[in-house]
């Protein structure tokens, strides 16, 4: 692997649209505009094949920065829109963005400091803002220090648990081209930006910035969780579990000689077939997916749809 200079041209700052507010675009466009690193390109992909041409409305919000944008006469969806934005992508790195959010101004220049000191993906600490731009969590990572997510450090070896965690929320990731066009295709499985840490972590360093350089907007129509479209057990099973050993199985056959990869395999299979013991045995892949596994194992269907009906209810009221 060539390695990456902060003299190479470019940043492409990538983003997939689809029906986008145009007040959040407009703001996310603005605060790109506004980065204190001049050296990028934005590149903009309508994912909707029916949607508005907002060419115009993007080049009015760059002002003189460089935009390529291209709209579809299919839609690819979010994982394959990004993988296509890869393809179409001219910079020596690449940093993902959403179009409803918010991006401070070092965002860029601190990524690339990172990526010219030898890591392939660098992912940094976000505030979380309301629909309306209120500050709701200064730092993710400060406000969450136990999660896997956010309690590691550049360095240090995450690519077993990224198997089962994302460890770069995509508005937050940015990695080298290079690595990114050579981890295509990017299985369906997971999103995006969960494949590329996984990936970047097996063939490198991974680093992260412990600065809140984005701002992820919660509104209505972006609110998800982990049980989010779960309604059952079964469902949990068929989604959670069987994707979580597809992209394992995607994994192995990637990097077939990754020391870990008979643990991985086997803590997703153990999933699967609901064998305690081995979820148990390999919970040090994910924490607290293992326990709620095991404690989901002996609940009734019943029971979990009354937890299900009770957590529902408490987040519909302080959304």
């Amino acid at each position: 692997m060539s390695k990456f200079s902060v003299a190479d041209p470019v940043v492409s700052v990538i983003m997939s649209l689809y029906n986008p507010d145009l007040k959040y675009l407009a703001e996310q466009l603005d605060s790109i505009a506004a980065q204190d690193f001049d050296d990028f390109e934005v590149v903009v992909y309508n994912d909707n094949p029916i949607g508005d041409d907002l060419s115009a409305f993007c080049r009015d919000h760059l002002g003189k920065k460089p935009l390529r944008y291209f709209a579809t006469k299919k839609n690819r969806g979010y994982v394959k829109a990004f993988e296509h934005l890869v393809s179409l992508a001219n910079g020596r790195c690449l940093a993902f963005c959403d179009q409803d959010d918010l991006w401070a101004p070092s965002r860029l220049s601190a990524g690339v400091k990172a990526l010219s000191s030898g890591a392939l993906l660098v992912t940094c600490d976000r505030k979380i803002i309301s629909a309306d731009d209120k500050i709701l969590c200064e730092s993710w990572r400060h406000s969450h220090p136990t999660f896997p997510e956010t309690s590691w450090n550049t360095g240090d070896c995450i690519t077993a648990r990224a198997v089962f965690t994302c460890y770069s929320i995509g508005m937050a990731t940015m990695i080298r081209s290079d690595i990114a066009k050579a981890l295509r295709p990017f299985p369906t499985c997971t999103g995006h930006d969960k494949w590329l840490a996984l990936g970047a972590s097996a063939l490198g360093t991974c680093a992260f910035i412990d600065s809140p350089l984005v701002s992820y907007r919660r509104h209505g129509t972006n609110i998800t969780g982990s049980l989010a479209g779960i309604s059952c057990k079964q469902d949990w099973y068929d989604t959670r579990c069987a994707d979580a050993f597809e992209l394992a199985q995607t994994f192995a056959l990637r990097f077939p000689s990754y020391p870990d990869v008979a643990r991985i395999i086997d803590f997703a299979c153990a999933r699967v077939e609901h064998n305690v013991w081995s979820i148990y045995r390999n919970r040090d892949l994910a924490p607290a997916i293992a326990y709620f596994e095991i404690v989901l194992h002996f609940t009734p269907n019943w029971l979990f749809r009354i937890a299900l009906r009770i957590k529902n209810k408490f987040v519909v009221g302080i959304n």
